[in-house]
């Protein structure tokens, strides 16, 4: 189920159930004749009973390609509040696999642009793995590290200068902005002409964040599901609210993604 996709969900390939209820009574669910109990229970948590047997729908290995790209997040070939060709709609649906991680902070603008396809499982391209961090000594844990103690400073050093005032806040908000930008930038400084590619088996690369070590990068979010024919027009009104309250924009990335529809 890595990765974000319009076309695929691991839920799907679930046609079979067998849990006991809170009473003890066993029940035995099957994809097309109890689909509304079966996707129920999949988003169940536990609360309808213990899951003793899952079956699955097996299908061929296939392996994955794609890249990765830095862009700004508007008037390029793909356009955050754009609709149409350029949009996030479209971008999405064309896809296989897909998502951005989107900076929207002042001073920054860009976007990592993530996009995969399945390929056959016994294509002859020479494996290559993705990579979401720089690789510094054979391991990207150096540029986790100091990724993480930016953005820590970046969070932290308003609450060791709150005790100011707001007029000292104000102005040292203006002399650090600059500076900010620039920590944000060297987390998309990424050539447009020159993408990040990949391609492997699907399980080594779906799975994004994988690589990613909580303990430098830790991350807590809420998530919001708009249609995705509507993406441009909720775009459109963060970036007003971004441009009208530029705190609002957080101090991290926005991850976009699609799912079809549940």
């Amino acid at each position: 189920s890595g990765g974000g996709s319009t076309r695929f969900d691991a839920a799907t390939s679930v046609v079979g159930l067998r849990f006991v209820d809170g009473t003890g009574r066993v029940h035995a669910l099957r994809r097309e004749t109890d689909d509304d109990c079966l996707n129920a229970l999949l988003v169940s948590l536990g609360s309808c009973g213990v899951v003793t047997t899952v079956t699955f729908r097996t299908e061929p290995a296939y392996d994955v390609a794609g890249s990765e790209t830095v862009l700004p997040d508007r008037g390029g070939p793909v356009d955050l509040f754009a609709d149409g060709a350029t949009g996030l709609a479209d971008f999405f649906e064309k896809n296989d696999y897909a998502r951005i991680l989107w900076w929207p902070q002042r001073g920054v603008r860009r976007m990592v642009v993530w996009a995969v396809q399945r390929i056959a499982a016994d294509d002859s391209q020479p494996s290559r793995a993705y990579e979401p961090m720089p690789t510094l000594f054979g391991s990207t844990q150096p540029a986790q590290i100091a990724g993480g103690a930016a953005l820590w400073a970046i969070v932290h050093w308003r609450r060791a200068v709150g005790l100011l005032g707001v007029r000292a806040m104000r102005a040292l908000e203006r002399v650090m902005a600059p500076l900010e930008g620039a920590l944000y930038r060297s987390f998309v400084d990424g050539d447009p002409e020159r993408p990040q590619r990949f391609r492997g088996p699907w399980w080594e690369i779906l799975p994004q964040d994988a690589k990613m070590d909580e303990r430098w990068m830790p991350t807590t979010f809420t998530e919001i599901f708009v249609p995705l024919a509507r993406s441009g027009e909720a775009m459109q009104c963060l970036d007003r609210l971004f441009a009208s309250d530029p705190s609002a924009a957080g101090r991290f990335a926005i991850e976009l993604y699609a799912a079809g529809a549940s």
